[in-house]
């Protein structure tokens, strides 16, 4: 459990969370675990500068990426209206999480920072407010919830081929006819 905790600082000049693949800017991966975020800030940069095939590239505010994992965010802000990014060059970038494979809960939270996506050939990139990829497996259904949730960052995708971008879930996606749920309520882009 994460509560009351923040990353970086307001009125700092600079700060970049950063990595090769998978970024986050309080988890960088989560697997089969629970994780609750109460009241958090997260203040800095956060960059994946560079993308490894076999991994992806997920860039998230709060989590680069989940599987698995049980995830609860509440009263949640991530970023500085005009002054943050959050950046993949590869998958997906996107204000809370990169990628979501689990149960995944967020509440009356908001993103500020921009997702940018500076994708390669066949990666799909896609830049989200609130949640980059959200998908299950093939062998477990998986829900989001989103309520009371905003998102006033802008969005880039810096691609040649594919380019996705969606204010709130920049893609979600179902396998092998095993299906997920995505339960929205009281949420905005702006």
């Amino acid at each position: 459990v994460f509560e009351n905790c923040t990353v970086g600082a307001k009125y700092v000049e600079t700060m970049i969370v950063g990595g090769s693949s998978t970024v986050g800017g309080f988890v960088s991966f989560a697997e089969d675990c629970d994780l609750t975020f109460k009241n958090c800030v997260n203040y800095a940069d956060v960059a994946a500068q560079s993308g490894d095939k076999s991994t992806g590239a997920y860039t998230g505010g709060f989590i680069g990426n989940t599987e698995y994992a049980n995830v609860v965010i509440a009263n949640c802000v991530n970023g500085v209206y005009g002054e943050t990014f959050v950046q993949s060059n590869g998958s997906a970038a996107a204000g809370f999480i990169g990628n979501a494979y689990g149960n995944i809960t967020i509440t009356d939270s908001v993103n500020y920072s921009r997702a940018i996506t500076k994708g390669k050939e066949n990666w799909a990139p896609t830049a989200a407010g609130i949640i980059g990829l959200f998908a299950n497996d093939s062998a477990q259904t998986h829900v989001l919830n989103l309520k009371g949730v905003k998102n006033y960052g802008d969005l880039e995708t810096l691609d040649q081929w594919y380019q996705g971008a969606g204010g709130i879930i920049g893609n979600a996606k179902s396998w092998n006819g095993v299906k997920s749920y995505i339960y929205i309520e009281d949420t905005a882009n702006y």
